[in-house]
């Protein structure tokens, strides 16, 4: 009964509730249901339930429906995860290529941490073949590769080394690790997050010092 009484007193509020000012409310109720289900397992109706409206409300915040919601989680998750991962990066502009391998990874997973249904939302399996909502997630996680590849290629121009396309692959390696470093912890809460990240970079540092036999790799710090 309290919980029915709930659920109404909630949905009563919301109707007092301009459109602009219900979204975040309705976009908070669905990130967990995106993020334990992926998109097919999401409705409307769990969504409305979960925000305590009625469905009605639901499109009038978001006449696009549930892709419309899943777009603009997507957005809001890749805007927190840019600010966080910006301000971590240029912590790193003046340090040694292993060191700032070390924060910028640390970081990632941080905002892991802090951010699990975002994260999941962001870099989990989309849930769906529909192509659209597949082109938005790639998207996304394209805009996320961008800046850290603009980071490498500064670290290689610093570094003296030629700027070759091959090595725009890296950045999509190290995202690749940190995703599944991400997952592995989230799963494993007793492994102390920095130790493993000291075992990946000197793992990576290994990989660079064969490619690029260049000082500036290790202990250089660029000017």
């Amino acid at each position: 009964m309290a919980n029915r009484y709930d659920a109404r007193a909630m949905a009563k509020r919301a109707e007092y509730l301009g459109p602009e000012r219900r979204r975040p409310l309705v976009l908070d109720a669905a990130l967990e249901i995106f993020a334990d289900g992926g998109f097919s397992d999401a409705s409307m109706q769990a969504i409305a339930d979960r925000a305590g409206v009625s469905k009605a409300v639901l499109y009038d915040c978001f006449p696009g429906g549930k892709q419309e919601i899943y777009n603009a989680l997507l957005e809001r998750g890749e805007q927190t995860f840019m600010e966080h991962m910006t301000q971590a990066l240029g912590r790193t502009a003046r340090l040694p290529v292993d060191e700032g391998l070390e924060l910028g990874i640390s970081s990632f997973l941080e905002y892991a941490e802090l951010h699990p249904h975002s994260f999941r939302v962001i870099f989990g399996d989309v849930g769906t073949r529909d192509l659209d909502v597949i082109k938005s997630a790639e998207r996304t996680r394209e805009r996320i590769i961008e800046l850290l590849t603009a980071r490498t290629r500064d670290v290689m121009r610093r570094s003296g080394v030629d700027q070759s396309p091959i090595f725009d692959f890296f950045p999509r390696a190290i995202v690749a690790v940190s995703e599944e470093m991400a997952r592995w912890l989230i799963r494993m809460p007793d492994v102390a997050r920095e130790p493993a990240v000291q075992v990946v970079v000197m793992w990576m540092m290994k990989g660079f010092e064969k490619l690029i036999p260049n000082e500036a790799w290790r202990g250089t710090r660029p000017v």
